[in-house]
């Protein structure tokens, strides 16, 4: 339904913006380009030569393309403000005893500030769902752009959570959806599991506040909730083995160390390691390391 390379040449200019930044590999570079025909992959690694080379070359290569996380933050922004008036109003509407005293409603300083920046907004969210320009969106995704629009103005669409989570056709956005599905599920089981272990032990055993054995109980509930996790999330047992091993230093002995010396707590250094429950954040940005020296995409 939707040409993936179509849907990349949105994304692009924030891509190598990343690149020129050495946020972005360039091995991740040639797979995010992947998808595109021969001429726009040329047209990307030329750009990519350039900045090697400490050029700064014009990034915008296709003008009114969209990017589709872009566009979908700005219509939850949108969708957000719109709320909130909403709830001002209804706020006003209820603070009122009177035909007298609803006859002098206005609109408030507050209310008339955010106005002229969501108008500007929907304006723009409007020429993105009608206009007859190519900006990457298939028709299906600008009618599904207009609808969600016309239920924000008529009050059907209040916070950025009314908005539908499958707004794009595009396969890259699906497949996100999908996985954001499957790691908030994880994260929830694995958050039911260290509880529920926690309070099984201690029933069956207390132990003391502070001490080895707290910590130890604690480390195994984590670590059993975070290969939940890991399985439930569709991250896998491989993934987990690699997040072990990439633990320099064993959160378990930190702790351990601090329990006996209090005083140690100010020459504490955080682990290099991903934190033992990161999936409790949105996983849908995977940054890549950074790269000591680059080459083109």
């Amino acid at each position: 339904m939707v040409d993936p390379g179509e849907e990349a040449r949105g994304r692009i200019p924030a891509l190598l913006a990343e690149f020129a930044a050495q946020r972005i590999a360039p091995a991740e570079m040639t797979e995010e380009i992947s998808v595109m025909n021969p001429p726009d992959q040329h047209t990307v690694r030329e750009i990519g030569r350039a900045i090697v080379a400490g050029h700064q070359p014009d990034l915008s290569i296709w003008p009114g393309y969209v990017d589709r996380d872009d566009l979908r933050r700005e219509l939850e922004r949108y969708a957000t403000h719109a709320g909130n008036q909403n709830r001002r109003a209804h706020n006003e509407l209820a603070a009122t005893t009177g035909a007298e005293e609803v006859a002098r409603i206005g609109i408030g300083d507050r209310m008339a500030a955010a106005l002229p920046e969501m108008a500007a907004a929907r304006a723009k969210l409007q020429a993105i769902a009608i206009g007859t320009e190519p900006n990457g969106l298939a028709p299906i995704e600008r009618a599904h752009l207009a609808a969600v629009l016309t239920d924000i103005d008529a009050g059907r669409v209040l916070d950025r959570d009314d908005i539908p989570d499958q707004l794009w056709a595009d396969e890259r956005s699906r497949s996100a959806v999908d996985t954001d599905r499957h790691i908030h599920r994880g994260v929830r089981l694995a958050a039911r599991t260290e509880g529920r272990i926690w309070e099984l032990a201690q029933a069956s055993s207390s132990v003391e506040r502070k001490t080895d054995q707290e910590y130890d109980r604690g480390a195994a509930a984590q670590n059993v909730a975070h290969a939940l996790y890991q399985v439930a999330g569709g991250l896998g047992m491989e993934n987990r083995e690699g997040t072990r091993q990439e633990q320099p230093v064993p959160a378990l002995a930190a702790r351990r160390n601090l329990a006996r010396n209090p005083e140690n707590a100010a020459n504490l250094r955080p682990s290099r390691g991903p934190d033992r429950m990161a999936g409790q954040r949105r996983l849908d940005d995977h940054a890549s390391p950074s790269t000591r020296g680059r080459s083109p995409p």
